[in-house]
C-alpha cells in the first residue's frame, strides 16, 4: 500500500473513533497539537511517564474549561525518598511535606503513621503546591503496586507556565511535554469529556 493509501486509512479510522466516541457520549481523544486552551492559569490533569527529575511526556491531558471553585493539586507516582525527621517525600523531585493533620492513609483506607511510606511505593497526593515548589499535602494515599508502573505519573493543578513553541507547559514545577501521541480531552461542565 502506498504511503498516501495508509495516510487516508489513518484519518479514517481516526474519523470513526472520534465520531464513535462522540455519539456514545465519551470525550473524543484529538491528535496532539499544542491546544490553544492551554494557557498559565488553566486547570489541568496529566497522565504520562516520567522521563527525568521533574519531566514527564504526556499520555493524557485533560483540559478543565469549566469555571469551578479552587480544587487541590495533586500528584501520584513512585515515592522516591522518605524524610522521617522533616515528614516530607519526594515524587518526581517534587517535595512533598506533612504536617499533623495531613490524612495519611494505606491501600484500604486506613490511617497508617508516616513511617509506613517506603521508597518504591506508589502514592497519591492531595494538596496545594506553594511558591516555594513545596506541595503541602492535606492527604496522602498508597495505592497497589499492581495498577501502577514505576514510570507512570499523575499530576493535577492550574498550569504556571506554557512554551508552545516546545510543546511543553509547567505543571505543580514539572515540565510535561505534549508529543503527536498525546491525546488531548476537554472537560465539559457537569464533568464530561468532549
Amino acid at each position: 500500500m502506498t504511503r498516501s493509501g495508509s495516510t487516508i486509512l489513518g484519518r479514517r479510522a481516526l474519523f470513526v473513533a472520534v465520531s464513535a466516541a462522540w455519539l456514545c457520549g465519551m470525550a473524543a481523544p484529538t491528535l496532539a497539537a499544542f491546544p490553544g486552551e492551554l494557557q498559565a492559569g488553566t486547570r489541568v490533569e496529566v497522565k504520562g511517564r516520567v522521563v527525568g527529575p521533574r519531566a514527564v511526556a504526556a499520555d493524557l491531558v485533560e483540559i478543565d474549561t469549566r469555571q469551578e471553585e479552587e480544587e487541590e493539586d495533586g500528584l501520584g507516582g513512585v515515592i522516591e525518598s522518605v524524610d522521617a525527621t522533616a515528614k516530607t517525600l519526594a515524587v518526581m523531585g517534587i517535595k512533598i511535606s506533612t504536617a499533623d493533620e495531613t490524612a495519611l492513609a494505606g491501600e484500604s483506607r486506613e490511617p497508617i503513621a508516616f513511617a509506613d511510606f517506603k521508597k518504591g511505593q506508589w502514592i497519591s497526593v492531595d494538596g496545594t503546591l506553594g511558591t516555594d515548589g513545596v506541595l503541602k499535602a492535606s492527604e496522602v494515599r498508597i495505592k497497589p503496586p499492581k495498577q501502577r508502573g514505576s514510570r507512570e505519573a499523575k499530576l493535577e493543578g492550574r498550569v504556571s507556565q506554557v512554551d508552545g513553541a516546545r510543546n511543553t507547559f509547567t505543571l505543580l514545577g514539572a515540565t510535561v511535554t505534549v508529543t503527536p501521541q498525546t491525546q488531548i480531552v476537554k472537560k465539559r461542565p457537569g464533568g464530561g469529556g468532549q
